[in-house]
């Protein structure tokens, strides 16, 4: 086995006059790395780059991506210890564990705060025991909603977390009207406490059930939602009913239960312990002389009806126009405050990868002055890392001299003041400039708050069978330029390849038969030379894969139809022939690719 550069050096390759032609004779023999196909590299704010391998880890499905997480950056911490060496540096440019660890504070937080608020409001308007009804009214429906999640195999995540917000001014409605008839009944003192509640509850049944009713029916069409956003929505379309349901049970049999126990005392001693409700309307008097004084007026004149209903029409036709006049995006779901966006870089097809990468030098030298840029990395020739945006937007089969990504990383949100859609939009117009400067096309690319798309708007365009592909180009350049003269439309691209030439190499059949060359040995020989072979691997006793032995023509010798016309070919006679003996080197339009969809 070959073990080492030194032994493929002493291969001998030839006898040239009683004398050993070793391989060392006519190579030269490099260990080192392959030629680069695409370059990686991670920088720095204080202009350092340093060349990078990046190793994207997923979790599987049902395990928990904090703990996976935190998992993987211990075991890292280990490696540092034993395998990895001292002068390489790992730097964690993604956890969305540690994201996600953050979401969800961030909306328990939310959801205790909620709580905390309705209670607390309340027991400033009812009182302490009004509100103990209600705090335990909530956990109670929240936990009979999870434990139905639990069945339907939903896990707690943003998702679930976000409806059991969404559903907390629903679910304490019934509590609510409930605790607040039976404490009015109770105090009311017409009937005895168990009868009053029993009464109060029944009084209102009828709208405590058609509100719960009304709820779900409005909720209903999320399970009906196909696509991506399928999904995504049924935890929501399934948590927010069920919250409320259960809501408007405990309302009929805990609240009752409860409210009895806790005011009952109210209702058989008029001043018990001093509070002197007994006996009265609960409701303090200036709340019930404000709403006279608010209202009493336009119930009395016509006029004055009639214009508080014409304001009304005149606010509705106001906030309206806010989101005909743009003045408020429509969006499905809000922007989130991500730590990171992406700059996709295409450039026309045919471009080499040392002039990609240049441009998307151009980018990193502006990026990294930007102050809340942490780090930045650089994909030329290939795909960054997968994600979920990536997966749908197909990035991943992105390969070619001619793209690039770059993955920017933002500090973290408690330490800007921007949030990062304010900051993409910040800097667009100049990465516009800087892209049509040097003829690159870019999209920048935030991490969607909800299922991503391929694109806001796509338009396909088919012609008649009798219309040619450069026809259907046209066409598309056409909309395309529309498009671009549209306020709001940015990042416009197509799927139509640059026109570019290739070289061909004509070959003349005559002065190919004269030195007895084949066609065969010729499309060897450019093989060899253009994309190389491997004959060889070098077998090392500590290394898991072999090494491949490489043989291929100097970047110098092969850059240009001069150099591959200087590329010899054996003869039949033993001597050496020039390619440019034997046929000429062309310039030709390289073929376009021609996509189809539906057999269309």
């Amino acid at each position: 086995f070959i073990s080492s550069s030194e032994d493929i050096e002493k291969l001998m390759v030839s006898v040239r006059e009683g004398r050993p032609v070793y391989l060392r004779d006519i190579a030269r023999v490099i260990d080192g790395p392959e030629e680069a196909a695409d370059y990686s590299r991670i920088g720095f704010p204080d202009g350092t780059t340093f060349p990078a391998v990046t190793l994207a880890l997923a979790k599987k499905k049902g395990t928990n991506a904090v703990i996976v997480a935190k998992d993987i950056l211990k075991k890292v911490e280990d490696l540092k210890k034993s395998v990895i060496p001292s002068g390489v540096h790992v730097e964690i440019t993604r956890n969305y564990g540690e994201t996600a660890n953050q979401k969800v504070d961030d909306l328990l937080t939310s959801l205790f705060f909620a709580i905390i608020t309705v209670v607390s409001l309340i027991a400033l308007t009812m009182g302490w025991r009004e509100a103990v009804v209600v705090a335990l009214a909530v956990p109670i429906s929240f936990a009979l909603a999870l434990s139905v999640n639990y069945l339907f195999g939903y896990t707690i995540n943003r998702v679930t977390l976000f409806a059991l917000i969404l559903s907390l001014g629903l679910v304490v409605d019934d509590p609510i009207t409930n605790v607040d008839n039976i404490q009015r009944h109770i105090l009311m003192r017409k009937r005895r406490p168990l009868l009053a509640t029993l009464y109060a509850v029944d009084e209102v049944l009828p709208p405590v059930i058609m509100s719960t009713l009304a709820i779900i029916v409005s909720f209903a069409p999320l399970f009906f939602i196909t696509g991506m956003m399928g999904p995504y929505m049924a935890p929501m379309a399934a948590n927010v009913p069920l919250t409320v349901t259960f809501s408007t049970v405990s309302a009929l049999t805990v609240v009752p239960w409860l409210s009895y126990h806790l005011l009952k005392r109210f209702g058989e001693s008029p001043d018990s312990e001093g509070t002197g409700k007994g006996g009265r309307d609960v409701v303090p008097g200036w709340v019930k002389h404000g709403y006279v004084l608010a209202v009493k007026p336009f119930l009395e004149s016509g006029k004055k009806s009639a214009a508080l209903l014409t304001g009304v029409v005149i606010l509705m036709i106001l906030s309206a126009s806010l989101v005909y006049f743009r003045f408020i995006p429509l969006k499905m779901l809000p922007f989130d405050n991500k730590n990171e966006f992406q700059v996709v870089i295409d450039m026309p097809e045919g471009t080499t990868l040392e002039s990609t990468d240049t441009v998307v030098k151009a980018f990193e030298s502006y990026l990294k002055r930007l102050p809340e840029v942490t780090n930045y990395v650089s994909y030329v020739g290939t795909a960054s890392p997968i994600d979920f945006n990536g997966l749908v937007r197909h990035y991943y089969l992105r390969r070619g001299s001619s793209v690039a990504d770059i993955r920017v990383n933002l500090a973290d949100k408690r330490r800007r003041d921007q949030q990062s859609h304010e900051i993409v939009l910040r800097i667009r117009k100049d990465l516009e400039e800087i892209a049509g400067r040097l003829n690159a096309n870019i999209k920048i690319v935030e991490v969607p708050p909800g299922p991503p798309v391929i694109s806001t708007i796509v338009a396909e365009i088919y012609g008649n069978p009798d219309k040619s592909y450069q026809e259907l180009i046209s066409a598309s350049a056409y909309i395309k330029k529309t498009m671009s003269e549209e306020p709001f439309v940015v990042d416009i691209d197509d799927i139509v390849e640059t026109p570019r030439d290739k070289i061909d190499f004509i070959l003349d059949k005559e002065k190919t038969a004269l030195h007895g060359v084949s066609t065969d040995e010729v499309l060897q020989t450019l093989g060899l030379a253009l994309s190389g072979s491997t004959p060889a691997t070098v077998h090392l006793a500590g290394e898991r894969q072999p090494l491949l032995v490489r043989l291929i023509l100097p970047r110098a010798r092969r850059s240009s139809i001069a150099d591959l016309s200087q590329i010899s070919v054996k003869t039949a006679t033993g001597d050496m022939v020039q390619l440019g003996e034997l046929g000429r080197f062309v310039y030709v339009q390289e073929d376009q690719t021609i996509y189809h969809k539906d057999l269309e």
